[in-house]
């Protein structure tokens, strides 16, 4: 859940702190769980995610996004197929 989703991150201009934001309530909930088990959501293009990693001290993950398949009632889920960025 950390990489396949639709939040975006936004800076509070008062205080500075970044907020997600999403479109479904659930599917914030779960990008925040990934973070309570060590994967935090750092960064988001159209073209790439980055994450970062507790248990690996913090090392910094990006993966280049081959294809998305969004989000439909039909098949009730959302799809990426990612590549890890060599590093």
């Amino acid at each position: 859940m950390a990489v396949c989703h639709t939040v975006v991150l936004d800076k509070d201009k008062k205080t500075g702190k970044v907020v997600m934001q999403a479109s479904s309530p659930d599917e914030l909930a779960l990008v925040q769980g990934s973070v309570d088990v060590g994967f935090r959501f750092i960064d988001k293009t159209s073209d790439s995610v980055k994450i970062e990693i507790d248990y690996l001290n913090k090392k910094q993950e990006k993966y280049i996004v081959l294809a998305e398949f969004p989000f439909d009632s039909t098949r009730k889920r959302m799809s990426l197929i990612v590549k890890e960025e060599a590093s």
